[in-house]
């Protein structure tokens, strides 16, 4: 994927460059098979690999705005926010496969209501058990 300077604009009000999120069309590839590994299309790998490809890419004062945020949420964040969901896609990921060692199943994992150390993330209880079932079955795809 290649990113231009067209990606972002300044915004007057903000004085600072402003990045757009990518939908989840950016984050599709699965990581072994290639296909895409959630109902919508993205995988948690994929979207940890746009997410570490956005932050070096613009400069370190951009402002990035989120294809969404969840009602009470701000809708616009940082480089350190951008990669802060990126190490909470990383802890989804390391959570469903020590649920899948534990002998887990996935539907016990979607019951999830708090991801240890993402406690305050935006949206957790209703998008979490989507977020871990997918690294779940990604999971089960790589073994």
């Amino acid at each position: 994927m290649a990113w231009t300077r067209r990606d972002f604009v300044k915004a007057p009000a903000l004085a600072a460059p402003v990045a757009a999120v990518p939908s989840d069309g950016w984050a599709r590839q699965a990581p072994a098979s290639g296909t895409p590994s959630a109902p919508a299309g993205a995988s948690v790998h994929g979207w940890m690999r746009v997410l570490e490809q956005m932050a070096p890419h613009y400069p370190a004062d951009a402002l990035y705005v989120y294809g969404h945020a969840e009602a009470g949420h701000p809708f616009i964040g940082t480089r350190a926010d951008l990669l802060y969901q990126r190490d909470c896609f990383s802890a989804a990921i390391d959570h469903a496969r020590r649920a899948r060692t534990e002998g887990r199943t996935r539907e016990t994992l979607a019951k999830a209501d708090v991801l240890a150390g993402f406690e305050h993330v935006g949206g957790q209880k209703p998008r979490l058990g989507l977020a871990l079932t997918i690294a779940y079955d990604e999971l089960a795809k790589t073994d």
